[in-house]
């Protein structure tokens, strides 16, 4: 999936605006952001995404461009996405989602169905989500939805259900620089707790936990909420 510096801002703009450039002729087939996805290019037309003339990379995939904005939510744009690219697996008949691997998303490329920018141009891309990590919980998230669009019953790693039954509380210290959203419950859909924010450096104390979409949230000992741990904190 793509989310690359191809439009004005580097992307760091919402669907809206986007919409703004299409007479641009943009080399993608989806945007999405926190609120919607848009088609631009139906999936059976090539977009001519990645600079590799006829190459795999634009003759045979579909290229979902994430936005990042300053006044958006980034945590949701993701599970957007990843509801994007589990309807068009599902829509091609496709139920295991077989991501690439390695630094440079290559690794398994031949076998994949799920791809970086970076799999098929020397560029690093996608960026936001490549830099902090969140290559991993993003491959989870997109065999989440596509298990629900396929009809299949969820298991413990896919569901909001609690990591175990016992849980010993433990210490993380919040890495991304913005500081965290702190919200009602466990996963993006949940509420923001007004006013409150995981200050970036500051270690919190976490109680519980819980997978949604293939992200940890792990809930605050002060009881202001829980926080993604997933690519924004670290252990100490």
């Amino acid at each position: 999936m793509d989310q690359g510096p191809y439009l004005p801002e580097k992307c760091s703009m919402s669907i809206q605006k986007m919409k703004e450039y299409l007479d641009l002729c943009l080399g993608y087939h989806y945007f999405v952001d926190d609120k919607e996805a848009y088609l631009i290019h139906p999936l059976e037309e090539i977009a001519w995404t990645n600079g590799e003339g006829s190459g795999d990379g634009n003759m045979k995939t579909i290229s979902v461009e994430i936005c990042v904005n300053s006044d958006g939510d980034f945590a949701k744009a993701r599970t957007n996405a990843a509801y994007v690219a589990a309807y068009v697996l599902h829509k091609y008949g496709i139920k295991k989602v077989v991501a690439v691997t390695g630094s440079d998303a290559r690794g398994n490329k031949a076998n994949a169905n799920l791809f970086q920018h970076r799999s098929w141009a020397n560029k690093n891309c996608p960026e936001t989500i490549r830099n902090k990590g969140y290559w991993n919980s993003f491959v989870k998230a997109v065999q989440a939805e596509l298990d629900k669009l396929n009809g299949v019953k969820s298991t413990n790693a896919n569901t909001n259900q609690s990591t175990s039954n016992t849980f010993t509380p433990y210490k993380v210290k919040i890495t991304y620089k913005d500081g965290m959203n702190v919200r009602a419950g466990a996963g993006v859909d949940c509420a923001l707790v007004k006013g409150v924010i995981a200050k970036y450096g500051i270690t919190y104390t976490i109680v519980a936990e819980k997978i949604v979409s293939g992200q940890t949230w792990g809930k605050l000992k002060s009881g202001a909420g829980w926080i993604c741990l997933t690519g924004f904190t670290k252990k100490v």
